[in-house]
């Protein structure tokens, strides 16, 4: 995908956020930190801590500290002991705004992101009341992987056309993480529907329009046990894809894993945006939510300059290039997304693709024990008979209102 140009519509992706936290200030002070990241990304920030050093000689004995945290796990080690946690994680999107609230996070100087190479109009996602409060790093959606040689590109448009096709030696056509609540959401989304309200901020909204809620919850349960039944592959299907599910749902971090499928059995590896959903016989486009990973700095951190420094640095044009060389992630650094020089992964098109149909995600999830609910929805709706389900959907839905 040389030359291919990506475009962040990050307009569409802005998240609200909690209610303002004090922009950390703090001295100076320290030569030494702490860095949190996904056990995938440590090879990443080894090298660029060398970067760093070179490229900062008052830092060229600081003492930065690699550790293990994986992104969901973050703001409860903060929770647990915020002195002793890490001085720059990552995190993602949808936690802005409880880490901001619990007063987590230390307000990145604007001087430190105004020239690193990232659009203001991203910068925003990552901002409460002004404040800089997250870098984002990377947009954090999914989209569609499938084998080319399987579907057409005019197949893909659809998911019941996908559904009716002949797959050949794959034992599923199409796999998606069914009741897993980052995905289950995006179906009521898609078929218009609110959660929590227009502003996702209601706690005494629930899912509205009813009549359309209760629509996506008859697909749900008929993905479960209607006559394709057989033919979907409903859990995490990454590991699957290319191997016996035909095409799949998930991120960018699976690219690597889902084109080697697809090489070592003899598929044609290929991505698309999502495909449309007919639910009760109306077409709708189908809708990712529209998010990013952020980096952020601890807001008790004894070296905030040191820290906030390398915050910076780790989203710059350099750094994004290496994340996408040695991770695959994709860019919010502008400077990088332009670069002629990198081949694109056909994941990063598609992605960028499908981040003209996102959504805004609720930012009060949390506090209402959404996405155990929603887990617990899909699950009892994988089980139930017909008649159940719209006790089922009325339950989901008081659950969440009444928590």
């Amino acid at each position: 995908m040389k030359n291919k140009k990506i475009l962040f519509l990050a307009a569409a992706m802005l998240l609200g956020a909690g209610s303002l936290a004090s922009c950390g200030n703090g001295n100076k002070g320290g030569n030494s930190i702490k860095v949190w990241a996904a056990k995938d990304d440590q090879a990443f920030l080894g090298q660029v801590a060398e970067k760093f050093k070179a490229a900062y000689p008052e830092y060229a004995n600081a003492n930065i500290e690699l550790a293990i945290t994986e992104e969901p796990d973050v703001p409860a080690a903060l929770k647990t002991d915020l002195a002793g946690s890490a001085d720059v994680f990552h995190f993602a999107g949808d936690q802005l705004g409880e880490l901001v609230s619990t007063n987590y996070l230390y307000g990145i100087p604007a001087a430190l992101t105004a020239n690193i190479g990232i659009d203001s109009a991203v910068l925003e996602a990552g901002k409460v009341g002004g404040n800089q409060y997250g870098i984002p790093f990377t947009p954090n959606t999914y989209f569609m992987y499938y084998d080319a040689s399987v579907y057409s590109a005019e197949d893909v448009k659809s998911l019941e056309t996908m559904m009716a096709k002949d797959v050949g030696d794959y034992t599923y056509n199409f796999g998606f993480d069914v009741a897993n609540g980052w995905y289950l959401q995006s179906y009521f989304f898609s078929a218009g529907c609110t959660i929590f309200g227009e502003s996702g901020e209601d706690a005494t909204k629930g899912i509205e329009p009813k009549d359309k809620g209760l629509d996506v919850a008859k697909w749900i349960w008929d993905v479960y046990n209607g006559p394709n039944k057989d033919k979907y592959y409903r859990g995490s299907a990454d590991a699957q894809c290319g191997i016996s599910v035909a095409a799949c749902v998930t991120g960018t971090w699976s690219a690597g894993t889902i084109a080697k499928n697809m090489a070592d059995n003899g598929g044609t590896y290929a991505c698309a945006p999502l495909p449309k959903l007919t639910i009760a016989g109306q077409e709708y486009e189908w809708k990712s939510v529209g998010d990013y990973k952020h980096i952020g700095v601890n807001a008790v951190t004894k070296a905030p300059e040191l820290a906030a420094t390398f915050a910076a640095y780790l989203a710059n044009a350099e750094s994004q290039a290496l994340r996408y060389t040695l991770r695959g992630t994709a860019p919010t650094n502008a400077q990088t997304a332009s670069d002629d020089s990198i081949e694109w992964d056909a994941s990063i098109v598609a992605q960028t693709e499908q981040l003209n149909h996102t959504f805004k995600q609720p930012t009060i999830y949390g506090n209402q024990g959404f996405w155990d609910a929603s887990t617990a929805f899909g699950s009892d709706l994988s089980t139930a008979a017909k008649s159940e389900i719209a006790d089922y959907f009325d339950s989901f839905v008081n659950t969440i209102v009444e928590a």
